[in-house]
């Protein structure tokens, strides 16, 4: 203790209650009341080990600390602790709690760690608590074989009731090693007559003559220099033993002694960074340990003093510098600007500087964004860039962060720092999506089909999709993915998929990418179709955003016939004043290369011949002609009103097209058709 009025430390004896429990005849459930306390924190429990492999828990407690020993284990974060307590126990590095085991589990079924206690025991300094006990029960069967010498050691502890006599049964036993005379021992009934009986043990631990100081956790350092301390002795002559550990601290929290030497008067370590690297052990602690076993006056600390280089310290501080260019929502796909300043509050310097920007999106996950490592920050200095943030892949609700010098692992800033709570913001934002279909369009040789209309063998099928986002253009053949298209072929059941390219790598669909900011792509489908009927398309397309073209797919039937033919060819509309055009059907791949129209009188005078140049574009399939006759002759006057004939030649190749039964073959006369000009 310490008196602060008189300023002086004291050795003050204290005790705390040691319990420990433990059940006789118990369920494979009770193993966890199987424990032991020391005052009221608890320290360990359970087994590892079913009622087959009864066993011998062996618990050691340091008397000045009352820390317990624990077993041997490779934590989390990948440090190794207490590797040279392995006595041959079965839990070394066993557990599955990030923490070592604070019992020595020995099995009796085990013939080398039964015989593996006495020697465990043996290491054990005089003045260190013992406590031993079992679980499940003391199975005297495998000590008579395997460790007969347990017996004599337990005696030589200070127990007054183990012999080679004892039945089956569960005990507890306690004493401080080299003063027999403290042992203390709990049996149960013989575990044969079936009583499920739970024992107790309590006990004083005393810890008296000695005493600890320790100091509060010291750091982060960038550099530890020096270690000072100073000390008197209470009365003279005198009989006090101090000695000063100085402990390094990992940010994980893991402790190493990295010295131990006796506390003289008066000393120092200087160039302490050649003992304790501030890297590996960014903090530290220092703790004397005291002990005078005549008058218990302990000696009198007068200073210890650890002088460090602080590591530097930095903040996001929004008073500097701040800018978000999204007032509450963005449009998505479009772009944002951030900027926030970051301060080097301390007179150190980082030597460089990692921050990290990301998103965390609607899902919960973080999207980085690219910022690479800045040069030194100097005390003092300020930096404040601006980071573009792309929505391309941030739909709905949306957190922005900032995190400067952040954690590379789970214990490690980037580098070490004197606080992290000032190194993070966030701001949030919403993203509005995109909820506009887009359009989809679809022809056959550049005009638009009506449902079972004739088409060439050989169409030239366009499929534009056109989306008014300017954000998520159709710019990649990566693409195509927003598109299905299936072709139903005449006398099948089912749908083929229609593939952009084949096996090999054939381009089969050819994809056009939008250019620019009108976010229009285009397919162009080239089939060549050798069999006659009703063919049907069906064409499923979305935009980036996932916004189907409609609420229905498209789908057109058309038909294919794939011999060259036309039907009987009308005037349309008849009869007429001023003009009028002419309607027929071609079949096939091909267009005619000729095609003659000659108009006569009722005496069968030829009054106009209309060519193939003249009546403009023509396709397979129905066709009203770009041109019209006007009523006027070769000379171009206006013929008087009355009935007028005409006839059809048309070849391809120098053949003549047969001709395809129609509608209109009932107009026709030995291949004459009738029209009636009006006067006006």
């Amino acid at each position: 203790g310490y008196d602060k009025p008189a300023r002086e430390f004291s050795l003050g004896q204290t005790s705390l209650i040691l319990t420990c429990n433990t059940i006789n005849n118990m369920s494979n459930s009770e193993r966890k009341y199987c424990n032991y306390f020391i005052g009221s924190d608890r320290i360990d429990y359970h087994t590892y080990s079913s009622s087959a492999h009864p066993n011998i828990h062996v618990c050691v407690i340091d008397p000045i600390t009352l820390e317990p020993w624990g077993t041997p284990k490779v934590v989390s974060t990948g440090d190794t602790l207490n590797w040279e307590r392995d006595y041959g126990q079965r839990n070394v590095n066993m557990t599955s709690r990030d923490r070592p085991d604070y019992f020595f589990e020995f099995r009796q079924t085990d013939p080398a760690q039964i015989a593996a206690i006495e020697g465990m025991i043996d290491t054990v300094p005089d003045g260190h608590y013992i406590l031993i006990y079992t679980i499940w029960k003391a199975d005297y069967s495998y000590w008579d074989a395997n460790a007969p010498g347990l017996y004599s050691k337990l005696v030589s502890l200070g127990s007054d009731s183990m012999a080679v006599t004892r039945q089956d049964e569960s005990f507890i036993f306690f004493c401080r090693k080299g003063d027999p005379t403290s042992a203390n021992e709990v049996y149960s009934q013989p575990t044969d007559l079936g009583i499920h009986e739970p024992i107790q043990l309590q006990d004083s631990l005393n810890f008296a003559q000695s005493g600890l100081m320790t100091s509060q956790r010291i750091g982060p350092a960038l550099k530890w220099n020096t270690l000072y301390w100073a000390q008197n002795p209470y009365e003279l002559p005198n009989t006090d033993s101090t000695r000063i550990k100085l402990y390094g601290i990992k940010t994980s929290g893991i402790v190493d002694l990295i010295l131990d030497s006796t506390f003289t008067l008066v000393d120092s370590i200087i160039n302490l960074d050649l003992v304790i690297d501030a890297q590996e052990y960014p903090y530290a602690k220092v703790e004397g340990f005291y002990y005078d076993g005549v008058s218990q006056t302990p000696a009198q600390t007068q200073r210890w003093q650890l002088l460090y280089d602080p590591v530097p310290e930095l903040a996001i501080n929004k008073k500097k510098g701040f800018y978000f260019s999204i007032n509450d929502s963005i449009v998505h796909g479009d772009s944002a600007q951030f900027a926030i300043a970051i301060e080097n509050v301390s007179e150190f310097d980082f030597d460089s500087l990692l921050v990290h920007y990301y998103v965390q999106d609607y899902n919960n996950v973080r999207q980085y964004i690219s910022y690479p490592r800045q040069d030194s920050l100097r005390a003092g200095e300020v930096l404040l860039d601006t980071i573009t943030i792309s929505t391309v892949d941030l739909p709905e609700d949306n957190r922005f962060w900032v995190e400067a010098n952040p954690y590379t692992s789970t214990y490690d800033q980037d580098q070490n720092e004197q606080y992290y709570f000032n190194n993070v913001a966030f701001i949030d934002f919403h993203t509005e999506t995109d909820k506009i279909n887009p359009i989809l369009d679809v022809t056959f040789d550049g005009l638009h089909i009506m449902d079972r209309e004739i088409v060439s063998a050989k169409p030239f099928v366009t499929i534009t999709l056109d989306d008014e986002n300017p954000f998520f253009l159709f710019d990649s053949e990566e693409d195509t993915s927003n598109f299905q298209i299936f072709l139903l072929r005449p006398g099948a059941t089912s749908y083929e998929s229609l593939r952009f390219r084949s096996g090999s790598g054939e381009e089969l669909l050819r994809f056009i990418p939008a250019t620019g900011s009108d976010n229009k792509c285009t397919i162009e489908y080239e089939p060549e179709f050798t069999k006659d009927g009703i063919y049907k398309l069906l064409v499923q397309a979305k935009d980036k955003s996932q916004n189907a073209s409609g609420d229905i797919d498209y789908e057109i039937e058309f038909e294919v016939v794939t011999a060259s033919t036309i039907t009987e060819v009308m005037n349309y509309p008849n009869p007429f004043t001023t003009r009028t055009q002419f309607v027929f059907t071609l079949t096939g791949s091909e267009i005619p290369d000729y095609f003659n129209i000659k108009i006569l009188t009722a005496s069968g005078r030829i009054v106009r011949e209309i060519s193939r140049e003249e009546l403009g574009t023509l396709r397979i399939g129905r066709n009203i002609t770009d041109y019209y006759w006007d009523g006027r002759d070769q000379f171009g006057d206006r013929l008087a009103a009355g009935v007028y004939f005409y006839t059809v030649t048309t070849k391809i190749n120098g053949q003549d097209i047969d001709l395809r039964p129609s509608g209109a073959d009932q107009y026709i006369n030995k291949e004459f058709g009738k029209m009636y000009l009006l006067s006006y």
